[in-house]
Parts: structure tokens; sequence; C-alpha cells
């Protein structure tokens, strides 16, 4: 099978991951060249992505709305497209069907995020304002008119014109959805609260959806930038899975910057990416959220029973519980195959699910290098070095949101501390002569792990993007 994916933007989770994931499912996917699609507040080059879509011949299209009409997630947030030209450049999906009437089409799109985006100090500002804002907007409307006066002219309006334009784009999708013209769509809910502006639109998609009767070919759900993941596993993934949370608070709870309990969104994914559940499956998710005791105590239980673990680490977003993954690797070492913590909790669920598929030709040393950037990424650097690496930045004068790659600081944070940190890391806890792959006559025994790359992609410290190199040999 042939796989076009035009992805949200060119940050690792819309890319890199990609790419990994089609090399370790043995895919034929191909991504457009990432220096057209954008650098952090300048949009892609939506022209000559269209271009590129059209040269394309394949049997599925997984396609970001986000990307084909704004220019990417970014830029999505802003009010740079008017709603026309938006719904033009949506319209090469009825030529793309037209040159390849036997593919099939399937597209994630945002239900935009309750407030704005973050860039500086003094946009960070309008963004808490914003949320304040929002949060009274249908409760107070005489408060949210006063609080309107504390933002730059225009700011509101503009907010509110790409919300509406926005929300247009995602029911004419749904009219593409009905006319058969593409196949299955991923509403993915960003950054948002309960009661907050999205539930409108939200409704209004969910009447269409009915009126239509495509309940069957639409999700929503929260998330938004694992959405690509999820689409490209869906492909092929008929796996069997556990999933076991470490107790009913994780199961209810409204995690932060989504809306809705997290056992709907965790369901939600599910169906999406094709999993069936079972009790007596091999594959278990552990979702741990709430009580790092009853997890460490599940992963004990699971380890001698033989199951193999994957761990979704929700105790907060944006990192790690620094104590729970040392524990956790202390205690389960070589069962836990995957792990996941990365930004809001339904990014790390789709993250970790799209480890945990089946596939027969799978790759497991890359499936295990995939494992270890995880955990070099979303537990030592998100959730234990970045608050460090942000602190000095600012201390010294620097701005956390365009670091220079010549800058001191960080070239001392990455050269002195990271890089020895997650060696050191690798040493403890995935030390000499692993095994990793056992195959019919032979085995794969790695020598040694090293961190060897490590970067800002966007020069901010909101995200970083690195690479693991594994050292070994195959034995018989």
């Amino acid at each position: 099978m042939k796989i076009i994916i035009l992805p949200m933007d060119n940050r690792p989770p819309n890319y890199r991951f990609l790419i990994d994931l089609a090399n370790i499912y043995k895919l034929d996917v191909t991504l457009p060249p990432k220096n057209i699609l954008g650098f952090y507040r300048t949009p892609g080059d939506i022209n000559l992505l269209i271009e590129w879509l059209l040269r394309q011949r394949a049997d599925l299209y997984i396609i970001s709305t986000d990307m084909l009409c704004y220019g990417g997630l970014i830029a999505s947030r802003e009010n740079w497209t008017t709603f026309e030209e938006a719904e033009k450049r949506l319209s090469v999906l009825k030529i793309i069907k037209k040159l390849n009437p036997n593919s099939n089409i399937q597209l994630s799109s945002i239900i935009r995020r309750a407030s704005t985006s973050v860039f500086s100090e003094s946009s960070y500002e309008c963004w808490e304002k914003m949320n304040t804002y929002l949060r009274i907007f249908k409760t107070n409307p005489e408060q949210a008119k006063k609080v309107e006066k504390n933002f730059p002219r225009g700011y509101i309006e503009n907010y509110w014109k790409s919300r509406e334009r926005n929300h247009k784009i995602n029911l004419k999708c749904l009219e593409l959805v009905k006319k058969g013209i593409v196949d299955l769509i991923v509403f993915s809910v960003e950054d948002t609260f309960p009661g907050g502006p999205h539930e409108r639109e939200e409704e209004a998609l969910k009447q269409k959806i009915t009126e239509y009767g495509i309940e069957d070919k639409c999700f929503i759900h929260n998330g938004a930038d694992e959405a690509l993941q999820n689409l490209l596993i869906r492909t092929f993934n008929k796996g069997t899975i556990n999933v076991i949370y470490d107790s009913e608070e994780t199961k209810v709870k409204i995690m932060d910057y989504e809306d809705r309990k997290f056992l709907e969104n965790v369901n939600s994914h599910l169906r999406l990416t094709g999993f069936n559940v079972s009790e007596n499956a091999e594959n278990v998710v552990l979702i741990s959220g709430n009580s790092k005791e009853r997890s460490l105590k599940i992963i004990e239980k699971l380890k001698k029973t033989g199951k193999k673990i994957y761990i979704l680490d929700v105790f907060k977003a944006n990192g790690s519980n620094p104590d729970f993954v040392n524990d956790a690797l202390a205690i389960g070492g070589s069962s836990i195959k995957g792990y996941s913590a990365w930004n809001t909790a339904s990014n790390s669920l789709g993250t970790i699910l799209a480890e945990i598929a089946e596939a027969p030709n799978k790759d497991k040393i890359g499936l295990f290098k995939f494992y270890l950037e995880r955990l070099l990424d979303d537990h030592l650097y998100q959730g234990v070095w970045r608050k460090w690496l942000e602190r000095e930045l600012m201390k010294n004068g620097e701005n956390i949101y365009d670091v220079s790659e010549k800058s001191k600081t960080y070239r001392r944070f990455v050269d002195e501390l990271f890089k020895p940190c997650c060696n050191k890391f690798l040493e403890k806890y995935f030390n000499e002569n692993i095994c990793v792959c056992k195959q019919k006559s032979c085995i794969f025994v790695i020598h040694k792990i090293e961190l060897k790359d490590f970067k800002l992609p966007w020069n901010r410290t909101f995200e970083c993007e690195l690479q693991v190199e594994l050292n070994g040999e195959y034995k018989r």
C-alpha cells in the first residue's frame, strides 16, 4: 500500500515520528520535503504543497486540513487566511479523488484550541488573559466585555473570526465525507477546558454527522499532534491489548488542557486505531496518573506474569513523573516495552498506541530505539531538565521562545549536562548485552547505547528532537 501524508507541520510528532513508525512497521510512506512545511510562525508553502500532492499517486492519503487550508497548526490560529481561500484549498481533495478514484482519503482536522499561540513573554500574557476571558465569556458576559479592553485593538475580533472560519471549514469537511470524497475524519479538540468555546462547534459537528448518517466515519476526541500517527497505524493494526488504569480516579479525571473524562478519550482513540481489548492480552497499556505506589505494584505483577508493559504516564501534562519512571524502570526492567509522556494526556495516548500496534514484520530494534528516545525526551528533557534550561536562559536574559544555537547557556546545557545525563541514564537502566530481538535462529545483542544528537527543532524550549544510536550485532 502506497501512503501519502500531508502533516500538520514539521515538528517531530508530525514528521519524524511518522517516518520512524513507517520504518518500524515497514510501510511505504511519503511525506513532502520538510522545508516547504513552514517553520514555527511561518506557514507552509501551500501552493507548493498542493502541487506536490497532485503529483502523487497513492492508495491512501492522510491529510492535515490545517496544513492544507492554513499552512499548519500555528497558522490555523491566526486570521491570515480568509474562509474563501481556505475553502478553495480544501477543494483540492476533490481533484485528488478524481485523479485517484480508488484511493482512500483520511483527514485530521483540529477543533481550534481555546486560547492563542505563545511565542514571546507578551504573547504568554495574552494567552493567560484569553483563558480568563474565555472562562467567563458564557457565564458572565458583562465581565467578559470589560476584560476585552485589556487586549490590543483587534485581538479579540481576530480570535473569533479565525475560530468561526475554522469551524466552517470543519463543516465543509463533513460535506466531503457525506459525498464520499473523504472516507474518514478525525476532529481533534486541541487545548481546552470544560465549558470552553469549542463546545458549540463540537455540538454543531455532531448534529451534522448524525444528519448525514456518517457516524462510523467520524471521530471527535481530545488531542492534536498524535492524530496522524493514529491514522497511520489504523491502516494495518488488528492488535489485541489490555488497558489497566492505576485507579478509578485516573479513569474519570479530566486531564489538563482537556474537557472530558480520560476514559472517553481512551475509548475513542482505541476505536480509531483498531485495537481489540482483552484482559488476557499479552500487551498491556498501563495508564498511570494518580498513584505511583499502585502503578509500581501493577508493574511488578505484570512482570511476574510475563506481560509486555507499555506505560502511559499522565500524572501531569508536558513531561514525566520522574520518581515514578525511575522506580518503574528499576522494577519492570525489560518487561517495559514502551513509554509516552509528552505534551497533553491524549497526545501521549496516541503515541503509546502507535508503539503497541501489531504487525507481522514489526521492527523490534527500531521500536526499542523509539522507546529509548521517548524516555530521553518525555522523561529526561520534559520531565526533569526543561525547567532548568528555561530558568537558566531567562536568568541570562535570553529568550526561551527563540534560543540561539550559539547560546553559551544552551551549549553548556546540551554538551555538559543533558547529554552526559542521558548517557548515564541509558547505562544505568539499559546496560551492555541487552537482547532486543529474538527471531527464528538469531538474536540482536546491543553492546552500546548513547545519545548522538539533540536539538530544539523550532528554536524554542517547548519541544526537542533527539536521536539515540544503538551499536550491536546479530548472534545465532
